[in-house]
């Protein structure tokens, strides 16, 4: 008895998901997070998570061209994801970054991770120490967060995302460690509020230069 071959149809006629743009990405994931904060059982340091690997997203896609624009510069031949996301921030508009980095809740978590064993959670957090954030490089921050905020705007960028990197590694539980954030809401509260309002500035920017771009008179036009 012949074996009946199974029935097979054109490539052109076959349905191919279509891959969700990072932009979309990290704006669905953004608005998911609002969602779940406004749930009754709402995890904040799970909302946290959300938002933040939304905007990795962004990141990957934008990885290759920031390498290259730090190695044209400087002798860079890698670039470390958290570094990736404070070039995103550090190039929206002035006066976007003027209004992200007037936040109190900025000043709020510097004031909050003065009274956390920062030292003991740096060194036993496998997610910070594969990154390059120690203590030496989180006094960095810290000190530029004091004297550099709102004043060097790319110092001010790097210094900002590191503290949120911390917090997103502190909450992560794939990531090994022994200090964490997960039920510390007083951080939580705050570093949420930022992460907001970063990812909200940076959604918007990316979606602002698309819309300029299609927006431009030779956009779209057919023929000479």
């Amino acid at each position: 008895m012949a074996t009946k071959l199974p029935k097979t149809y054109a490539q052109s006629m076959r349905i191919t998901p279509k891959a969700i743009k990072p932009l979309a990405q990290a704006a669905g994931r953004h608005r998911e997070a609002r969602a779940q904060a406004q749930e009754d059982d709402a995890r904040p340091h799970r909302i946290y998570l959300t938002r933040y690997q939304g905007l990795e997203a962004l990141v990957e896609a934008n990885k290759e061209k920031i390498l290259k624009e730090l190695s044209s510069l400087q002798s860079y031949d890698q670039v470390a994801d958290w570094e990736v996301l404070a070039h995103l921030l550090a190039a929206l508009p002035p006066a976007m970054l003027k209004r992200v980095f007037a936040l109190s809740e900025i000043r709020e978590l510097s004031v909050l991770f003065a009274k956390r064993p920062m030292r003991r959670l740096l060194s036993q957090n496998q997610g910070l120490v594969g990154v390059g954030i120690d203590w030496n490089r989180f006094q960095g921050a810290k000190k530029d967060m004091r004297f550099q905020l709102g004043h060097n705007n790319y110092k001010s960028s790097i210094a900002l995302v590191l503290y949120l990197h911390v917090v997103r590694m502190s909450c992560d539980p794939k990531v090994q460690k022994d200090a964490n954030f997960v039920e510390d809401l007083e951080v939580l509260k705050p570093a949420n509020a930022v992460l907001d309002y970063v990812a909200e500035s940076i959604i918007q920017h990316h979606r602002l230069a698309i819309d300029e771009f299609w927006g431009a008179p030779h956009r779209g036009r057919r023929g000479p």
